[in-house]
């Protein structure tokens, strides 16, 4: 078998695995051990994701079979000899766009905390990148195994229309959170208005362009409507006067390399371009390579004569529009997206009457109040 072969079906077992563990009662904690099951679960899994691979070529397949059992002992354990300690808890499934983009760790971060408040679990689950295919069939598998309520942000809004239904029809919560999917049958919406959030950025560029001055977007996928909606927002307080060149927005799938190599290939096309806005901050969480990247216009953003307007302030972004790298940021709240959407998905377990919309709000960042923000 080779490497490719075997990590994909290992893949596969250890998220099948997964979705026999997340339902599991928090118990008082696992025999032996002072961790509950879903504690352990959460370090096996960060175990899993910080293996190196060996140094040593010559390694034998018995030995690296040794290795994938050690984790996946423990975490048939789990499924099969966990006490009920609490069988009444909740247990939720958060779905992101993409596991690998540190914004879905803030929502984490903030649903797990909302969890502890309330009494219930939440696991997080998505695909490595923004991928419509991976993350309808880790939807649907949630959906098979059954869990007390959804909370996902959609790579495609109307991709997932379908699946919510078939969540629906089984009797599971669906809320929605960062990206919509506003025609299916979800039952809120918790998430930054994405169209106020853009004609914010908008307003932003436009005080700083030159007038006809020539702009880029980059944005992430293309059906994912709270993108959509942030750049119909900021070409709308754009207006008039300025150039979108052609082939704008591109896009980068929501990954970063490919955001580094978009902004590079887009100066190249247009060396005097005048501008650039992100509608997620991709290339900026790359530090040292968005700096290499921007090339001889680097430093002609500080100076206000190359301009960048980006959403997002997560820690590394601030960072960048502190030291000059960046004229502007929408920041949106994203550990306050993850606490709503558990503790809306209690409401509808508990009968309780909920909003359709809830708007987390947005902050705009610029150099003159950077240090608050960078504070926080």
């Amino acid at each position: 078998m080779n490497l490719a072969k075997g990590a994909a079906m290992y893949a596969f077992s250890v998220r099948r695995l997964a979705l026999g563990v997340w339902r599991l009662p928090r118990c008082s904690a696992i025999p032996g051990s002072s961790l509950s099951p879903m504690a352990y679960v959460r370090l096996v899994f960060r175990g899993i994701l910080s293996q190196k691979a060996p140094s040593d070529s010559r390694r034998t397949p018995n030995a690296k079979r040794q290795t994938l059992n050690g984790y996946i002992a423990p975490l048939l354990f789990l499924v099969c000899a966990a006490p009920d300690a609490n069988a009444g808890s909740r247990a939720f499934v958060l779905i992101s766009k993409a596991l690998g983009n540190p914004f879905f760790a803030e929502v984490e971060r903030g649903a797990k905390e909302e969890a502890d408040k309330l009494g219930c679990t939440v696991v997080q689950m998505g695909p490595a990148e923004a991928n419509q295919a991976s993350q309808i069939q880790i939807l649907r598998d949630v959906i098979v195994k059954g869990t007390d309520g959804i909370a996902i942000s959609a790579v495609n809004a109307d991709a997932l229309i379908r699946p919510i239904e078939e969540a629906r029809a089984k009797g599971i919560p669906v809320v929605t959170f960062d990206s919509d999917s506003p025609n299916s049958k979800r039952q809120a919406y918790i998430g930054t208005n994405n169209f106020q959030g853009g004609v914010i950025a908008g307003n932003a560029f436009k005080d700083l362009m030159p007038k006809s001055g020539s702009y880029a977007i980059l944005t992430g996928t293309l059906a994912s409507i709270n993108l959509i909606e942030r750049i119909e927002g900021f070409k709308k307080a754009l207006g008039e006067g300025c150039n979108e060149v052609s082939g704008s927005p591109f896009t980068c799938e929501d990954s970063v390399p490919k955001s580094i190599q978009l902004i590079q290939d887009t100066l190249t096309k247009y060396p005097d371009l005048d501008g650039f806005f992100f509608a997620g901050g991709w290339p900026l969480l790359a530090g040292d390579a968005y700096i290499k990247a921007l090339g001889r216009r680097g430093p002609e953003v500080k100076t206000k004569k190359f301009i960048i307007v980006s959403f997002d302030t997560l820690p590394p972004i601030l960072k960048l529009l502190s030291l000059g790298y960046a004229n502007a940021l929408v920041g949106q709240r994203p550990a306050e997206m993850g606490a709503k959407s558990i503790e809306t998905l209690m409401a509808i377990c508990d009968k309780k009457q909920i909003q359709t919309v809830y708007d987390t709000g947005v902050d705009l960042v610029t150099p003159e109040n950077v240090d608050g923000f960078i504070k926080k």
